[in-house]
């Protein structure tokens, strides 16, 4: 929904939650760090235009053998 409005931002669009809130790997096209079963990660697009302001929207979820749980207890609505 928010790619219609174009470009979002340059920076990752998520990352692993580990002893620190915003760890390796990073969510970006460049990132070679491998996503792995057991991480935990937030998933966090955003968009931001001049004159109006910015969003994020983010989930969490589990890292999965064949499936990811997501760990977000609410649910994203604009």
């Amino acid at each position: 929904m928010l790619a219609d409005h174009g470009p979002t931002y340059a920076h990752h669009t998520g990352h692993r939650i580990g002893a620190a809130w915003s760890e390796e790997p990073r969510i970006t096209p460049y990132c070679e760090e491998r996503i792995e079963e057991g991480m935990v990660l937030a998933l966090e697009p955003a968009i931001y235009l001049p004159n109006w302001g910015g969003i994020r929207l983010e989930h969490t979820f589990l890292v999965g053998p064949r499936e990811n749980e997501i760990l977000t207890m609410f649910e994203h609505t604009l």
